[in-house]
């Protein structure tokens, strides 16, 4: 490490943390809702039996879940549009030369996708359904678009980038994004057509197989972020000291150029 260097960390270490911080919050989230608000937080309106809270029950409903929640929230979010700008790099470097077009428009895509991902996680985690639902459910619209559209938009990089012949870690990492993608979508749709089976014949234990999918849901997105673990290897992120010194030498050789 040069004398000028404030912080150094593996970009694989960046990578957990973002996924950790929310993982653990929302185990702790439905594990606290379980042992303290159980009734309240696996009530229906059809008064059924149900077993597990719903995600909106588990991280918004009460304290100190709501809190816990959104704290995590907070802290993951800058490292992901870290992230985020690193995978845009990455994708970039690839073609030296002119890209073809598809794969431009895929790269935009892309990260424009994870932007929208991160920015309606906040949303809603932070506007909650009681305090306004119109805007909740745009967040949560939005977030489950754009996950869709990034999970689908990263596998064609890979194989763009990286050919048909996928090994070593890129392999196992595209067949983890693969998997973890269609737990997500199968999740998805389960969880909707439970939720709309409760909702017109209220039959006991199907609201619990809702939130069972719903948690699904969420684990998998989790799953599909974490294989960045293996995407970076051991690249770093360096935070360097510019000193006032070097940064007038670079000033002065910019003038004199120009």
């Amino acid at each position: 490490m040069s004398s000028n260097t404030l912080l150094r960390l593996k970009l694989k270490h960046v990578a957990l943390a973002t996924v950790c911080l929310p993982l653990s919050a929302f185990v702790s989230c439905i594990m606290l809702s379980l042992i303290r608000n159980f009734d309240g937080s696996t009530a229906t309106h059809c008064k059924v039996a149900n077993y597990l809270p719903s995600i909106s029950a588990a991280i918004g409903g009460y304290t100190p879940q709501r809190y816990i929640w959104r704290i995590a929230i907070a802290l993951h979010s800058s490292p992901r549009l870290l992230v985020a700008t690193i995978y845009y790099n990455y994708y970039s470097s690839m073609f030296e030369g002119s890209k073809p077009h598809a794969y431009h428009s895929i790269m935009q895509t892309n990260f424009v996708s994870y932007i929208l991902e991160v920015v309606s996680l906040v949303g809603l985690t932070y506007i909650s359904s009681t305090e306004d639902r119109l805007i909740h459910e745009v967040m949560f619209t939005t977030f489950v678009a754009s996950a869709l559209m990034y999970f689908a938009c990263t596998c064609a990089l890979f194989r763009l980038t990286h050919g048909k012949h996928l090994a070593g870690l890129i392999g196992i990492s595209y067949k983890y994004k693969v998997n973890c993608s269609l737990v997500n979508v199968s999740a998805l749709l389960s969880a909707m057509y439970l939720y709309y089976r409760h909702n017109a014949y209220c039959e006991p234990g199907v609201y619990t197989l809702f939130a069972f999918c719903e948690y699904m849901v969420v684990l998998s997105n989790m799953g599909f972020h974490m294989t960045a673990y293996l995407d970076f290897g051991e690249k770093e992120f360096t935070l360097e000291n510019i000193r006032i010194n070097d940064y007038n030498m670079m000033t002065d050789a910019n003038l004199k150029g120009s």
